[in-house]
Formats: C-alpha cells, sequence, structure tokens
C-alpha cells in the first residue's frame, strides 16, 4: 500500500493558509492505483466536494481497470508500505542570517526511527532546484539508486557520510 499525504489548505474552503494547525489527510493507493504516475495524477485530480462537505478521491482514476481492493486483514499486517510526501509550499523561503548564506536546505531523519519507506520531494534552495530525500529501510543505496531515475552524484545522508 502507498500513502500521499495532503495539505487541505486551499483545497477545502474552511482551511486558510492563515489557520495554525496541521490540516491533513492521506490517499491510500493499493498496488494497481500506483502502477503508472498517470494514475496518481489522475487520483489527485478527482478530489470533489460531496453533497456533505467531505472532499471525495477516486483511487485508480486514471485507469479503466476496476481497482483492486487495499490489503485487509492478515495481508495488511504484512504488506509493504510506503509513503511520497511534498514539501514544496507556495509559503517557504530560506533561513537568513546575517552573514551567512544558505547552501541547500536538506530534510533529515533517523532511519531506525521510519517505520516504512518515505520520499519527500523538496525545494535544496531558493532557485528552481528539486530534490528528494529517501528514508528507505527495505534496500540499501546502491539497490536504490539502480531501481529509481536519479541523478549518478546523489547527496548522501548523514549517517552514511560520517561512518
Amino acid at each position: 500500500a502507498f500513502l500521499m499525504p495532503i495539505n487541505w489548505r486551499g483545497r477545502l474552503p474552511e482551511f486558510r493558509d492563515v489557520d495554525a494547525g496541521n490540516y491533513e489527510g492521506a490517499l491510500v493507493f493499493g498496488a494497481a492505483d500506483f502502477d503508472k504516475p498517470e494514475f496518481i495524477r489522475a487520483a489527485i485530480e478527482s478530489g470533489k466536494t460531496s453533497e456533505g462537505g467531505a472532499v471525495v478521491f477516486q483511487r485508480n482514476a486514471g485507469s479503466k481497470e476496476t481497482s483492486k481492493s487495499l490489503p485487509n486483514g492478515l495481508a495488511s499486517a504484512f504488506c509493504a508500505l510506503g509513503m511520497m510526501t511534498s514539501w514544496i509550499f507556495p509559503f517557504w523561503s530560506e533561513l537568513r542570517l546575517d552573514g551567512c548564506q544558505q547552501m541547500a536546505h536538506q530534510p533529515h531523519c533517523d532511519v531506525k526511527m521510519v517505520p516504512f519507506d518515505v520520499g519527500v520531494v523538496y525545494r535544496r534552495n531558493a532557485g528552481k532546484q528539486l530534490a528528494v530525500a529517501c528514508f528507505v529501510r527495505r534496500v540499501d543505496a546502491d539497490e536504490l539508486m539502480k531501481s529509481c531515475p536519479f541523478s549518478k552524484s546523489p547527496l548522501k545522508s548523514a549517517e552514511a557520510t560520517f561512518q
């Protein structure tokens, strides 16, 4: 199963940028639902407000195939779980300190504390450069690089750099 957190600010009228707090939910996808990138895009774009005010998304909205059900019961306890989230916020700005220049921003996480594989899309600097931080437990860095279309010279985590 695959989780995609959603920030409800700007998507629902009662949650505005000036409101304090976390207004988040998650879309949950089964393996067939994220088989192709366009399936994820279609599911996100399918969000519609129902008569009761709830936002309803359609899993596997980009496919004419019937979406398989999500794992349940014992299968849900042993299924592989992953999450991809975006930290590309419109209100992000670089940290400014007198006499200093921010060279890069990078999410940090102790992978031993992460219960499943997580990818974080983020802005490295004030320019348009985007990056993905991967906090994974199921594969090592070499295997991740073989299976993903990333740069050939990735940044390593602090843990990997100073071991």
